[in-house]
């Protein structure tokens, strides 16, 4: 399964920020640091918690101009998003190629002293990058088997789902939703409002858990 891509760097404050101040005086022709965006988003962070760069790459090569957004918190420098400046949206290869570009620029500048560790997430990912064989085991299963028109509403259905679903939360899975419900369809092949509804059961029955376990 495809996904958008993720860029995290990691290290000391004075150390992220620099490699920020580098970058922006010496960024390629058709990027820029975009100070407006900047502005805006100091805007949404009133008490100044984090520290918002913003970044725009010129049209080229069949990709639109783009804003791309970097935020330092927490000992980290990340990109929360990428965005064409006009209306409409990135494809999926579009937004990865662009972001594999921004860390090329980055990686470039990145001392080979310093403490900072770059981590560029795959655009490939299955199911048990999320949850154990066990779990990814329980998921095939019930697909296997459900009904996909009626999803987990046939008793022994259900029994299978919540066998899934209590072993997500045993392990703390890191699985989401939206990343559940793009698994089903595209690769357990669920009709997507089935798949939808499901999501929505799992992010409930996580939340259900986790209030039972505080309680």
């Amino acid at each position: 399964m495809k996904q958008f891509k993720d860029l995290y760097i990691t290290g000391p404050v004075e150390q992220l920020d620099a490699l920020v101040a580098a970058v922006s005086t010496n960024l390629p022709d058709d990027w820029h640091r975009d100070p407006e965006a900047e502005a805006l988003m100091a805007e949404v962070d009133r008490e100044g918690k984090d520290a918002s760069f913003a970044f725009s790459r010129d049209a080229k090569d069949g990709d639109p101009k783009t804003g791309l957004f970097l935020i330092r918190e927490c000992g980290r420098l990340y990109v929360p998003n990428i965005v064409p400046h006009d209306d409409g949206e990135l494809s999926m290869a579009q937004y990865n190629r662009i972001l594999d570009e921004f860390a090329d620029v980055l990686r470039a500048y990145v001392p080979s002293d310093s403490q900072l560790t770059m981590d560029v997430s795959s655009e490939d990912v299955t199911i048990t990058d999320w949850v154990s064989d066990e779990a990814a085991e329980l998921l095939q299963r019930f697909s296997t088997i459900a009904n996909k028109s009626t999803g987990s509403s046939h008793p022994r259905d259900f029994e299978r789902w919540a066998d899934f679903l209590i072993q997500v939360h045993r392990e703390r899975s890191t699985l989401y939703s939206d990343s559940l419900k793009q698994w089903l369809v595209e690769e357990l092949n669920w009709p997507p409002d089935r798949a939808g509804k499901l999501a929505r059961q799992f992010e409930f029955a996580r939340d259900l858990l986790q209030a039972y376990d505080r309680s």
